[in-house]
């Protein structure tokens, strides 16, 4: 009876042995496969952050290379980035170590874009010097062509009275407006708002010996060469001239001024430079310039 009983302790503690084997290698087990799991987890961030880095290391190579005032900036960043290369290339890694560097790339991406946008800041206000040098030089160099334009029709106008020339081109100017349906024009030189321009010149004959009418070819041209007004086209033997309007003046007696005035719609025109051109079939007798704005 006492063997018996023995025998049953000893059958029960052997199970109990056995269950908690069992249930040590089933811990063990889950705790492997946890860690394999969080090593595979690890080391999927690991190269996903060196990844991350080494783009934002071409970033900051390629924004120094654009920008040279922030040059210090961008080489200490780049060293540090450099310096985290390094680290994480000897680091043991662990979820810890990935909450570390995840921010320390997320405040490198932060820095990348402040930077590109003070980039992009920099840029537009290079881009606007320019465009305001460009500007200036284009309106002393219209301003040069606008002097050489007046001497030159004063030495053609000498020229012609001195070669006893039967009519000349005076006083050519050129008024932009604003027309509306009710009120009367204005003056403007806001490009936006022009609808309206009004020419306007003297013929002047010093040779005339009975009345005479007088026709010319207004020729309006903004700065991209399109023909403001009419836009059509006249032969003259191998040469085509294109006009805005064609105007009459007629004449009745001699050293006789008669003032000549056109108006020519024009609509969505552009800011700049236009020129005015009075042509006598196709020999060019006057012009002028005006600005929009």
């Amino acid at each position: 009876m006492k063997v018996d009983y023995s025998s049953r302790s000893l059958k029960i503690v052997c199970l109990v042995l056995v269950v908690v084997l069992l249930i040590s290698l089933c811990c063990g087990y889950v705790f492997y496969d946890h860690y394999k799991s969080n090593s595979i987890i690890v080391n999927i961030e690991k190269q996903l952050i060196i990844k991350d880095l080494k783009n934002t290391q071409n970033k900051l190579e390629f924004a120094a290379a654009e920008n040279k005032t922030l040059n210090t900036e961008l080489v200490l960043e780049r060293q540090k980035v450099s310096a985290l290369l390094e680290e994480i290339g000897n680091a043991n890694f662990d979820i810890s170590s990935v909450i570390k560097y995840k921010n320390e790339v997320l405040r490198l991406n932060k820095v990348v874009l402040n930077l590109k946008k003070e980039n992009s800041k920099l840029s537009k206000i290079n881009d606007s010097y320019k465009r305001q040098r460009d500007s200036t030089i284009l309106v002393l160099g219209n301003s040069k062509k606008y002097k050489d334009s007046l001497s030159a029709i004063k030495e053609n106008l000498f020229k012609t009275i001195k070669n006893g020339s039967k009519f000349v081109v005076l006083n050519l100017k050129v008024e932009p407006l604003n027309q509306q349906k009710i009120k009367e024009a204005v003056v403007t030189y806001k490009a936006s708002q022009v609808n309206l321009l009004k020419v306007s010149f003297s013929i002047l004959s010093n040779k005339l010996d009975r009345p005479y009418s007088k026709q010319y070819y207004i020729q309006i041209i903004d700065k991209e060469n399109n023909i403001i007004g009419l836009n059509k086209s006249k032969k003259f033997g191998n040469s085509v001239l294109y006009y805005s309007c064609l105007t009459d003046g007629r004449i009745e007696k001699e050293n006789e001024s008669v003032p000549v005035t056109e108006y020519i719609l024009g609509e969505n025109l552009l800011k700049g430079m236009y020129y005015i051109n009075i042509f006598d079939k196709d020999e060019l007798v006057s012009k002028s310039t005006f600005t929009l704005i």
